[in-house]
């Protein structure tokens, strides 16, 4: 399960998805700031401006909006339980 967190000026929140993510940020105004943990298991933060309906990236030359499908992907996934994860191919030779 993803978590990411927001700060806003109404303060912090939480929510658990990319979709709720979106919903959240694009029903607010002004500067917000979004954490959450990459693919590589590292805590970032995305500096956001929402204007009308739409989140800028505050910090890249243009401030472009923000790719959503490039977040759901930039996302840590969960280590599965060892009953679910994928068996080794590899099996140790005597």
């Amino acid at each position: 399960m993803n978590r990411f967190e927001i700060w806003s000026q109404r303060g912090q929140s939480w929510v658990y998805d990319v979709v709720a993510l979106r919903r959240q940020v694009l029903a607010l105004e002004g500067e917000v700031m979004v954490r959450y943990v990459n693919r590589l298991g590292a805590p970032c933060s995305l500096f956001l401006v929402i204007e009308g309906q739409t989140a800028r990236q505050r910090f890249k030359p243009g401030m472009p909006p923000l790719d959503w499908e490039w977040l759901r992907q930039a996302l840590h996934e969960p280590a599965l339980p060892l009953s679910l994860a994928p068996r080794n191919p590899y099996p140790r030779q005597p």
